[in-house]
């Protein structure tokens, strides 16, 4: 192990040991060229996060299996196997920012706890005096879920993939007022999640198997990662989506398709989304007559900051562990309205994991 890390680290030289530790495997893996370590939030329910139905939602969300719950909310059943977690201590949890430091049983439970305080009067003097009120959650006040993943990038296959080292249920806290006023929100500790292995996280869970109880697929949206704002562990061909664009361009053999569910595009129009051609009308200063101009614009790896994941998750009873997996991933690009303005996100293609 040790040496591994020593032959990591001259490429490394700004990050510590125990960042990389976990992703040692991965790193070392002469196929993966790109890799880098980012931080998610994932609304558990996206459709109700905003009354506004214009509000921009943090990811989309659906459920795929739902066993054993007592709610009409799909993934309100993954909230109660995350607070039940948080209460039982089936697994160690570890201190926001200090991830080797653990809670122990005392200090979990506590940890858990949201402290307000409340007006009330005293029936013999008639005084008001404030109390202070300690609030344990119930699953309904996990309103998302923070993820640590490594995305990487494996030049053969042309493919991402993630590895989730830990997880972090988001508690929301209110007031004690009627209605209640959503004040903040808190995660109280994290988990991490198994060692990374290739047989493993190639497997996908089977919705069939009765120990799956929860599943539901994440797909990013206002929470995609940037790939500018990334600090990559491994970047040894960049701009690492040039390479996926050379791939998407050049081998017939690399299936895609217009949607996460959508049709495969033919390789014989793949130029055409690479490269456009359009005619304008240009002024000649000398003449003062317009001459129609061909522009050819051409799509680089630079164009594409962000790419769009789409995650499995699901709840295996049994062992009382969540996974996750990457289902697909979409290059993204950006489109402009007429003044310059940003204004909408349009995926370059689709490439499901095989």
């Amino acid at each position: 192990m040790k040496k591994h890390i020593a032959l990591l680290l001259p490429f490394f030289p700004l990050l510590l040991q125990s960042q990389i530790e976990p992703y040692l495997k991965i790193l070392n893996d002469p196929d993966v060229i790109w890799a880098a370590e980012m931080n998610l939030y994932f609304s558990i329910e996206p459709e109700y996060t905003h009354s506004d139905s214009s509000f921009e939602k943090m990811n989309s969300a659906t459920t795929l299996k739902l066993l054993r719950s007592h709610s009409n909310s799909g993934n309100l059943l993954l909230c109660e196997k995350l607070l039940e977690l948080c209460k039982t201590g089936k697994q160690d949890a570890f201190v926001p920012y200090h991830e080797n430091t653990r809670y122990d049983a005392a200090t979990r439970r506590e940890g858990l706890r949201s402290i307000d305080s409340i007006t009330v009067i005293d029936p013999v003097t008639t005084m008001e005096y404030n109390r202070v009120v300690y609030n344990d959650p119930d699953a309904r006040a996990i309103i998302g879920v923070w993820v640590k993943q490594l995305l990487f990038y494996h030049e053969k296959s042309a493919e991402f993939d993630i590895y989730t080292v830990a997880f972090a249920p988001d508690f929301a806290v209110f007031t004690n007022s009627e209605p209640a006023v959503y004040l903040y929100s808190r995660t109280p500790y994290w988990f991490r999640m198994p060692p990374w292995s290739p047989k493993s996280n190639a497997r996908q869970p089977d919705l069939q198997d009765p120990d799956i109880t929860w599943a539901c697929r994440m797909t990013t949206l206002k929470n995609m990662p940037s790939l500018e704002k990334v600090q990559p562990f491994k970047d040894f061909k960049p701009p690492i989506m040039q390479q996926l664009l050379d791939r998407f361009q050049r081998d017939p053999a690399y299936q895609v398709t217009e949607t996460q569910n959508g049709a495969p595009i033919p390789f014989e129009n793949r130029e055409g989304l690479i490269v456009q051609t359009d005619s304008v009308l240009t002024f000649d200063p000398e003449t003062y007559e317009e001459k129609p101009q061909v522009l050819r614009t051409e799509l680089t790896g630079y164009h594409i900051k962000h790419v769009c994941l789409s995650q499995d998750w699901f709840w295996d009873e049994k062992k009382q562990q969540l996974i996750i997996r990457l289902h697909a991933f979409a290059p993204m690009l950006e489109r402009y309205d007429s003044n310059g303005d940003f204004f909408y996100w349009r995926a370059l293609f689709w490439r499901g994991k095989r």
